[in-house]
């Protein structure tokens, strides 16, 4: 293989959150903004709504002949259940993005925790169902991922630091204390 550059990332969730939308934003902004290549692999649970449900997503520098996340450098938990089934796995100096209000994280001692509460920031906005979204605009702000920045769209972002200090980039939502 060589040096090229190679991020794993396991956004995971229950069905119905938008799992699979988000990794399918995520791997078409890198492709597209950023010029790398990117794959996903989807699996959920057999009811449509409910059910755990991950989507791995691997973007490179070269073409990705391993499409599988054994590793992720990134996990984006929006329920407790799959981070606790995704956490062991994430690397040594990973990312965790996950949902507040759900996710109780163990962050490690080289790795990075920030929340958001998603969920509340996407009731607050009127439609529950962008929640997935807002996960996809945090995570995006605190890993860098995806290159380039807004294309003349509105950040999002009022999460905490896993210190609890307030994070991400205020647009005229109320954070909470």
């Amino acid at each position: 293989m060589g040096d090229e550059a190679r991020t794993e990332i396991c956004i995971t969730g229950f069905g119905g959150q938008g799992v699979v939308l988000a990794a399918h934003i995520i791997g078409h902004a890198c492709a597209l903004n950023a010029g790398k290549h990117a794959t996903m692999i989807q699996s959920f649970g057999p009811e449509a709504r409910g059910s755990a449900c991950t989507a791995s997503l691997v973007v490179s520098d070269a073409e990705v002949l391993y499409p599988y996340a054994d590793h992720p450098n990134i996990l984006v938990a929006m329920s407790a259940d799959g981070y606790e089934k995704h956490a062991p796995d994430l690397a040594p100096d990973g990312i965790v993005v996950y949902e507040e209000d759900l996710v109780t994280p163990t962050i490690g001692p080289e790795q990075q925790g920030h929340g958001i509460g998603s969920t509340r920031i996407a009731e607050e906005l009127g439609r529950r169902i962008v929640q997935n979204i807002v996960m996809v605009g945090f995570g995006r702000h605190r890993s860098g991922l995806g290159g380039g920045g807004a294309r003349g769209g509105r950040r999002l972002g009022a999460g905490r630091d896993r210190g609890g200090e307030p994070g991400g980039v205020r647009s005229g939502i109320p954070v909470r204390p």
